[in-house]
């Protein structure tokens, strides 16, 4: 019996274990989406928020924005070699 199913392991189709890699990997992307957002949230907060308030001026604003797309470039760059690479290493397979 598949772990998955109340199907035999045999009769599973690969289009089954396809779905479900997809989903485990789509699950993985959102934790990861939500790590990062995390992550940029607190840095970007301790290096632009000198004196925490009910409102933001407008210095800390654009430093937020600043330190957040410089954030997201860096991470657009990074994925972007990371799937070039692993492109290439599936090609040599």
């Amino acid at each position: 019996m598949s772990f998955f199913s109340s199907k035999p392991a045999a009769a599973t189709g690969k289009s089954e274990a396809d779905e479900i890699v997809g989903r485990i990997r789509e699950e993985m992307n959102q934790q990861a989406a939500q790590d990062l957002f995390q992550r940029v949230a607190e840095k970007c907060f301790a290096k632009c928020i000198s004196k925490p308030g009910s409102k933001l001026d407008a210095n800390d604003q654009a430093c937020l924005a600043r330190c957040e797309d410089r954030y997201i470039d860096a991470m657009n760059v990074i994925s972007q070699a990371l799937q070039d690479r692993s492109n290439t290493m599936e090609q040599d397979s």
